[in-house]
């Protein structure tokens, strides 16, 4: 007799239509359903062994068939005729394929066929009596053969499923180790390539700090990479390294939070908060070291410049030093020169002084010439006076002398 009727979608395990009164009275229904879905969750992970088999399982049989990614499973008591279970279950393949054959691939939900349960449990009663014609005729024939068709024990199978979850199970474990291996190893280039960088980096500023020939290259190749396209590719470097570095600092303390929070840290936590510490460390060193050759660069450039600097003032001293002893001399010169024209200008203090009291004299006698000659003047108006007045009678005699003369004529 036929207990229960499923079908389900081979890829995923869902269920897409069910017998509704398939196990009410049945006692440990529960159990085998729970059986019946670990079998499809088997099938899903491609743990199928045949696309027809049966399940033995206490006093019952699974019989299931695979068609089109579909799994048509039905429980019945062991007395029940394996081909009726498996005619059975053709009858319902058929009947399923021609009603939702084009929908099977986009169901979403479960039991989205559940509207199939009336054919199921049309098609369970044709089946229910062994004895009937119909199902006799069907016992009968020879064309639908169940001999290959194997039987194994439901515990062996789910068996099998456990350990090939096991397998697979220990398959994804080993895949994540070999992951974290290679991100170890990724790991351990990088912390590799960091320390080769910060030992290079304290080599540069070794060789920097003392005077070999090797300090004249260094400082010419970090003036040539500091042309061009060089500063843009450090910054973009220093960039990505305090990205790296900010991110490492932020992982390592969530790592200290979870273990405040958990009371203890375990061994894995430890290992990162390990490496992470380590790669912050290394790649605080490169930036601080960066830092450091640049600055000591820097410094070297500048101080470089200030020594041609100073070697152009000593040439411009020296030539200041000649000019100035050539000053100097001018300076004694002009200074003879000054105490000879401050003789000289004595001297002619002296001549002035001299022909000051000259010209006083000069013009005193010349104030009394002055004098004289105004007395002259006067004097000389005074007898020009007298000289007229002389003339006047003299020309008064004249004419009294002529008029006298001539009335002695007359």
């Amino acid at each position: 007799m036929v207990k229960m009727t499923l079908i389900a979608r081979v890829t995923d395990g869902l269920p897409l239509a069910e017998g509704l009164d398939d196990g009410r009275d049945l006692p440990d229904s529960d159990m085998y359903k729970q059986q019946v879905k670990s079998l499809f969750k088997n099938l899903s992970r491609g743990h199928n062994e045949a696309s027809r088999m049966s399940v033995e399982t206490g006093p019952y049989v699974f019989h299931y068939i695979i068609e089109g990614r579909v799994c048509y499973l039905t429980m019945c008591d062991r007395s029940y005729p394996k081909k009726l279970a498996f005619q059975y279950l053709e009858d319902l393949r058929n009947e399923f394929e021609r009603v939702n054959g084009p929908n099977i691939e986009t169901a979403a939900r479960p039991y989205a066929f559940i509207k199939f349960d009336t054919f199921i449990q049309k098609t369970k009663k044709l089946y229910q009596d062994t004895r009937t014609q119909r199902n006799i005729a069907k016992l009968n024939d020879e064309l639908y053969e169940v001999h290959q068709i194997m039987t194994r024990n439901v515990q062996e199978v789910l068996g099998v499923g456990e350990k090939l979850d096991q397998v697979s199970e220990m398959s994804s474990r080993l895949t994540s180790e070999s992951r974290i291996y290679a991100d170890k190893a990724k790991d351990l280039n990088r912390q590799h390539l960091l320390f080769a960088v910060v030992l290079s980096e304290v080599a540069v500023i070794l060789a920097l700090s003392f005077k070999t020939p090797i300090r004249k290259l260094l400082i010419m190749s970090l003036d040539r990479a500091k042309r061009g396209r060089g500063p843009v590719v450090v910054q973009t470097v220093s960039v990505t390294v305090c990205v790296v570095l900010v991110a490492s600092v932020y992982s390592m303390m969530k790592i200290q939070k979870r273990w405040i929070e958990e009371g203890a840290m375990n061994p894995t936590d430890e290992v990162l908060m390990s490496k992470h510490l380590l790669e912050s460390t290394l790649m605080g060193g490169f930036l601080f070291l960066g830092l450091m050759i640049d600055r000591l660069h820097h410094y070297m450039r500048e101080l470089r410049m200030r020594r041609k600097t100073m070697e152009v003032i000593k040439k411009e001293g020296s030539v200041l030093e000649g000019e100035k002893a050539r000053a100097s001399e001018e300076v004694k010169s002009l200074k003879q020169e000054i105490t000879s024209l401050q003789e000289r200008q004595k001297q002619l203090e002296s001549e002035i002084e001299t022909k000051s009291k000259e010209i006083r004299t000069e013009e005193t006698s010349g104030i009394a010439l002055q004098k004289q000659s105004e007395g002259f003047l006067i004097e000389f108006n005074r007898l020009s006076e007298e000289n007229q007045d002389l003339r006047n009678q003299l020309h008064a005699v004249d004419s009294r002398i002529s008029r006298s003369s001539i009335k002695k004529n007359t």
